[in-house]
């Protein structure tokens, strides 16, 4: 297992689209910057409206766009990247947790504190769907599943065509993150053991018990490979954050990387072949090993 010695950034907020190297960065609050992380290189920054909490930074390749959120007056906006001009806002759109896009990085989900979920077309900022009561939604990456969290506490994986496929018993108040590969569903709930569901039949096919006190914050699929990969930390105590592989078949779960420190915020990316953390480390998930240290800005005194 590698170790690294702890160095913290200014970072707060990271998003990455499906696919690519671009990555986005953002301080506690407003400033968003874009990463090439197969350089390192700085491409541009930019202030926006997005504040701290929630997941409400998202990034479009498809669209060149960078969307950013915030709770109460700015409502949602979507900025041309990577210059970062702003191309729509909409005010309207308050009270805004969660940013999520579809795979083809055409649409956003977005989910509110209360009230439905709303679909928006990024190249016009138009709601396209609402789905009543919505609190999370997580997509397979060829878009024919989705896994559905409603504030009622249901869990549902539905197909494209948004037909139920089967629910899933929650066994927390909270999902943490979900993955999706070919075959399998991971899901990871705040306080408890990561779940493996068969696509195909519904069924759990594993429960990775997590030890006393942890879970896995982030969770994401490998491509080419039945292997899932994910954030685990302390809650009870707090400390480093590891990451971790998982079978989806087998109680095979070990620790591959200590991120070192109490990094604040990981992000999946390239597709999953990749674990960005805010403190600047690009782990690459297949070797568990350092590609790359990208400068993020240090905190001011």
């Amino acid at each position: 297992m590698t170790q690294k010695k702890y160095i913290g950034s200014a970072i707060r907020h990271l998003a990455s689209p499906w696919q690519g190297n671009i990555v986005a960065a953002a301080l506690h609050e407003h400033t968003v910057s874009l990463w090439d992380i197969s350089t390192g290189e700085q491409l541009s920054e930019f202030d926006t409206i997005m504040d701290f909490g929630g997941k409400r930074l998202a990034l479009s390749h498809a669209e060149s766009a960078c969307l950013t959120a915030a709770y109460h007056i700015h409502g949602l906006a979507c900025y041309n990247t990577p210059i970062g001009d702003l191309r729509w806002q909409r005010k309207d759109l308050k009270k805004i947790q969660r940013l999520t896009l579809t795979p083809d990085e055409k649409f956003a989900c977005c989910c509110f504190s209360s009230g439905p979920g709303h679909v928006i077309d990024i190249s016009t900022g138009e709601t396209i769907l609402s789905i009543r009561a919505l609190n999370n939604v997580w997509f397979h990456a060829q878009n024919t599943f989705r896994l559905y969290q409603y504030r009622s506490y249901k869990i549902s994986v539905v197909h494209q065509n948004d037909k139920q496929a089967f629910p899933i018993e929650p066994i927390s108040f909270s999902i943490l993150d979900v993955a999706f590969n070919e075959h399998y569903v991971a899901i990871t709930e705040a306080g408890a053991d990561v779940r493996v569901f068969d696509l195909a039949t519904g069924q759990m096919t594993m429960r990775h018990k997590q030890p006393e006190g942890h879970h896995v914050l982030r969770i994401s699929a490998m491509p080419g490979t039945v292997f899932f990969h994910g954030v685990q930390w302390c809650f009870r105590k707090g400390g480093p954050k590891r990451l971790i592989r998982l079978s989806p078949d087998a109680a095979t779960q070990e620790v591959i990387y200590d991120l070192g420190g109490p990094t604040f915020e990981t992000e999946f990316c390239n597709g999953g072949r990749c674990l960005l953390t805010s403190d600047g480390d690009l782990i690459d998930c297949r070797t568990a090993k350092l590609k790359r240290k990208i400068k993020f800005p240090q905190p001011t005194e």
